[in-house]
């Protein structure tokens, strides 16, 4: 696996803000700033994903690493599609730049499958994250 020290020095610094924050709210925050580190980066299915950040204020957020449209359009249950858990500033980045490369409003037949896979390409390349590219392989012919 490749890391990439500038995209984990920007991650990290986008968890301590989001901790920062937490940890001004008071009661509590010691718990939630301890488990954001331990929970950051884990992938599996969005459902398992999504209960561990509950509680979070936000702070980690799962992310589909195949968009719900995407999975829904194709037969899939969104529930049980791949994940990660990011921070809000990384999946909010991520976000923006697949809608950029995937605009609402795309045909909705298989021809734009592949166009789909090329944006994800794309995106987590860039992101540093062209291993997450294997979790959703299967999903294209």
């Amino acid at each position: 696996m490749t890391v990439n020290p500038i995209g984990r020095i920007a991650k990290i610094g986008a968890v301590l803000g989001a901790a920062s924050d937490i940890a001004r709210r008071g009661r509590g925050a010691a718990k939630v700033v301890g488990t954001i580190f331990e929970h950051l980066g884990k992938r599996g299915p969005y459902k398992a994903l999504q209960k561990l950040t509950k509680g979070k204020k936000g702070a980690i957020q799962a992310h589909h690493i195949l968009e719900v449209r995407f999975l829904e359009r194709w037969g899939h249950k969104a529930a049980e599609g791949p994940a990660v858990i990011l921070s809000k500033v990384e999946h909010n980045q991520i976000t923006q730049a697949l809608r950029q490369k995937l605009p609402y409003g795309m045909k909705k037949d298989e021809s734009v499958m592949s166009q789909v896979r090329e944006a994800y390409r794309e995106v987590y390349t860039k992101y540093g994250h062209s291993d997450w590219l294997q979790d959703i392989e299967h999903y294209f012919p």
